[in-house]
């Protein structure tokens, strides 16, 4: 028997509600997971799936399907145009949760973004996951 490989997206059908944290490229495996018939059985079933990326310039042409499928998924994502300086994600992605009721974040990014975001999350009593750098 063939087994495929899993990463921690694919735990996100277990969650109520979620938010998804991505910064530049990293919203690529969200883009995946965002076309899923997961996401859209979630979706269908009321369960609010909620997006936040952070970006060069988001409104570039280059970036036009990327937020077509975001928005098929949020259509009030939180995007920050990195242009105008980072945002401290951790702390942005830990408002979101609490104020929208999230019950998990997950986060695509490089090391030192991810273990911040997750750090954060679970500093507060909440569910958070992303890549593990082990390498």
């Amino acid at each position: 028997m063939a087994h495929t490989a899993k990463n921690f997206l694919s735990f996100a059908p277990l969650f109520n509600s979620l938010l998804l944290v991505a910064t530049g490229a990293g919203i690529g495996p969200l883009l995946s997971l965002l076309s899923s018939p997961a996401i859209a059985h979630m979706r269908k079933q009321g369960r609010q799936v909620r997006v936040m990326w952070c970006v060069y310039d988001p409104n570039a042409v280059r970036w036009r399907f990327v937020q077509d499928i975001i928005r098929r998924v949020d259509q009030q994502p939180k995007i920050f145009d990195s242009r105008n300086g980072r945002p401290d994600v951790a702390h942005e992605a830990e408002l979101m949760k609490r104020r929208c009721y999230l019950e998990a974040v997950m986060v695509v990014s490089n090391a030192k973004l991810t273990r911040e975001v997750v750090e954060a999350i679970k500093g507060n009593g909440g569910a958070a996951y992303g890549a593990v750098f082990d390498s």
